[in-house]
């Protein structure tokens, strides 16, 4: 039996197209494995709003995005940053740390 690092991923509904979605405070990680063609493999979009920002990782993150969506964006973002040699080449670029608070959407 394999045994890998990541941390067991919970459950997810299927969104608009082909994502798997899990829902935060005013933002959402979407997971794509449809899309191989466009974004070059599996991905993982941390969406800030209404679509304003994606800040897309290479291959299935969900796991690691999990225990951060009840902490909000921002400690989503950061896990993101924290991993930004996997960004994928659609992704948008995150605001400065000193700013990373002013994304953070408002209840």
């Amino acid at each position: 039996m394999s045994r890998t690092n990541n941390p067991p991923t919970p459950p997810a509904y299927r969104g608009v197209g082909p994502n798997l979605i899990l829902n935060g405070n005013g933002f959402y990680v979407s997971y794509n494995d449809i899309d191989r063609d466009i974004y070059g493999g599996d991905t993982t979009a941390l969406v800030l709003g209404q679509m304003e920002s994606f800040f897309i990782l290479n291959g299935d993150h969900r796991g690691q995005y999990a225990p951060r969506i009840e902490s909000g964006f921002d400690a989503c973002l950061a896990y993101f940053r924290d991993n930004m040699e996997l960004m994928n080449f659609r992704s948008d670029l995150p605001p400065c740390p000193d700013t990373a608070g002013e994304a953070t959407p408002t209840p």
